[in-house]
């Protein structure tokens, strides 16, 4: 008696037509997670443009920012470059934080 051969696609077949199982708790957390993740890098993509500042420029023109923003005047259409960095850098966000705050206690 020949040996039977096995069919590798058995269990695929088998499986065809059966609903699909839920997904584990722990999956679909992994799925909301991975979501997020892409949400979160479309938004730092959105903050991208084609000239950008770095720290050390963004710095130089802290001080007018700061001024230009304690005058009430609208700082993203004057220094669309600096307002974009400081959206996207924590740490010259919180360098403008403490200038403001100081421009802000001037008489």
């Amino acid at each position: 008696m020949p040996a039977r051969s096995r069919d590798p696609y058995r269990a695929l077949k088998a499986a065809h037509g059966r609903p699909a199982r839920p997904k584990s708790r722990s999956a679909a957390l992994q799925d909301e997670m991975t979501r997020l993740a892409r949400e979160a890098l479309r938004a730092a993509l959105d903050l991208t443009v084609d000239e950008e500042l770095d720290c050390g420029e963004c710095h130089e023109l802290l001080d007018l920012f700061a001024e230009i923003h304690a005058a009430g005047r609208d700082v993203r259409a004057l220094m669309p470059l600096v307002y974009l960095h400081l959206q996207a850098c924590g740490d010259c966000f919180e360098e403008f934080e403490a200038l403001r705050r100081v421009v802000a206690a001037r008489p």
